[in-house]
């Protein structure tokens, strides 16, 4: 029964009235606290388990925003990378079409120089007969052509230094044909 009435016949003993009752009561109470204790243990066993999972959503969302910092600065990173590609091949291909120009430039030096020497050629072998010198001694060797200017000097190859593209511009004097051509004459 509850708190202590029995279930068998009769009218139920009151509270500590009989002394059958009173055993049978403190075994009521004693089931009630029970109960209680058992109450509280769940109910402190729920707010142990409650302030852990707060603790633990708290821990989550401070990650989950950490995370979300980590994407932006990722996403970020990423726009600069394909701004900073789209430069790079049009920079690329600027270079391109530069190496191209300097490639037909450098071809166009190279056929003017084979002309230019064609032409020089052409012309001194005309000179002697033009200029109404003094014929060839007989019997000998016929004298030597005037020397010829110094060619123009390539630029310096692609990637060359400063100076020494420098160095590549400054015609150079060739003094072993002067002082040949000088003894020749003489």
């Amino acid at each position: 029964g509850l708190f202590g009435a029995s279930s068998s016949g009769g009218a139920a003993p009151a509270f500590g009235s009989a002394p059958g009752g009173a055993s049978g009561g403190a075994v009521g109470l004693q089931q009630a606290l029970a109960t209680v204790v058992e109450h509280r243990k769940v109910n402190d066993l729920l707010r142990l388990w409650e302030e852990r999972i707060h603790k633990q959503a708290q821990h989550f969302e401070a990650c989950a925003t950490q995370i979300l910092h980590f994407d932006t600065e990722i996403i970020a990173n990423a726009a600069k990378i394909k701004v900073l590609r789209g430069e790079h091949a049009q920079l690329k291909s600027r270079q391109d079409l530069v190496d191209q120009s300097i490639q037909q430039i450098l071809e166009q030096q190279d056929t003017l120089g084979r002309l230019l020497t064609s032409l020089e050629e052409t012309m001194i072998s005309k000179m002697p007969d033009q200029a109404g010198g003094p014929p060839p001694p007989a019997g000998g060797p016929p004298p030597p052509p005037p020397p010829r200017p110094p060619r123009p000097p390539r630029p310096a190859p692609r990637g060359a230094r400063p100076w020494e593209r420098g160095a590549a511009r400054q015609p150079t004097t060739d003094t072993t044909s002067k002082t040949c051509s000088g003894l020749a004459r003489a």
